[in-house]
């Protein structure tokens, strides 16, 4: 006898929790932007937003992304936070989400043109701050890292495309974004990596991008103890080598050959053509 209301009160508290869950990713992005107009209170979407980033599956995130670019027209001024946060959920990580987030991007720019600034802003941060836990002194990315910044860049050169006005916002963002120096090296890895594929695609940014780059190297070469670069000069057997060595063009110095940095990157390797053609606009 004791033993049947502790069974029958668990079969029904089960249920109520689900549906608490449900009930969240029921929620329309219609009824969400009306909310929020309403009541201007974050607690409105906080809690949708939340399952959309850590838990939601990858049906439900086109899904939403698909509501959002309808509702485009809906988002003015007046609803800003809850775009902001919006764009905050980490929609790259997987493929079919980000082609998705492009659509809504792309749309959302070309109808207000006053998100570029903060759209751009966002996708400069995603690059900044990749995971990678556990191999945080890794100067290598893997697969799935390399894509991942390939679509946040592929989305950057779009709204590029789409509002020619926003040249100005990249090379602001480039530097405002940077990783702070002390950053683990995958996160300088990553941000260069990203920032070499945008001047292959957006030449007429080359030279600007490069300079973001390499003041970062030295920002971090100049930081950089002793103890460490001596260590890395005996590794490499390049005692012999300068690390701040200079050289001269036309009697104007240039850092591009010059530095060694700490931060070394095959991808400049692999894309000797951006790194030339910046030298030669760096030398006049």
């Amino acid at each position: 006898m004791p033993l049947t209301p502790i069974l029958r009160k668990a079969s029904i508290m089960s249920p109520v929790t689900n549906k608490k869950v449900l009930f969240c990713m029921r929620e329309t992005a219609r009824s969400l932007i009306f909310k929020f107009q309403d009541t201007r209170d974050p607690s409105v979407f906080a809690s949708t937003f939340e399952i959309l980033a850590t838990s939601a599956s990858e049906d439900e995130k086109i899904s939403w992304l698909s509501q959002m670019t309808e509702c485009v027209p809906l988002l003015d001024q007046k609803v800003d936070m809850l775009v902001l946060e919006f764009l905050k959920i980490p929609w790259y990580k997987l493929e079919k989400p980000s082609i998705a987030a492009d659509s809504f991007i792309i749309n959302l720019v070309t109808a207000h043109n006053y998100y570029t600034y903060s759209v751009l802003k966002q996708l400069f941060t995603m690059i900044a701050g990749i995971d990678d836990e556990e191999n945080e002194t890794t100067e290598m990315l893997n697969a799935s890292q390399e894509s991942y910044c390939w679509r946040l860049v592929g989305s950057i050169c779009a709204i590029h495309k789409q509002v020619p006005m926003s040249r100005d916002h990249l090379l602001t963002l480039a530097r405002k974004c940077m990783p702070y120096f002390r950053r683990p090296i995958h996160n300088h890895v990553a941000y260069t990596h990203s920032l070499l594929l945008l001047a292959s695609y957006l030449p007429h940014l080359r030279v600007g991008l490069l300079e973001v780059i390499i003041t970062n190297m030295i920002t971090i070469d100049v930081h950089t103890p002793r103890s460490e670069l001596m260590k890395e000069l005996e590794d490499d057997d390049s005692d012999e080598e300068e690390v701040f060595n200079m050289e001269q063009a036309d009697g104007v110095p240039t850092i591009l050959s010059g530095v060694k940095p700490i931060l070394e990157s095959s991808y400049i390797v692999a894309c000797p053509q951006v790194v030339l053609s910046g030298k030669e606009g760096l030398n006049r």
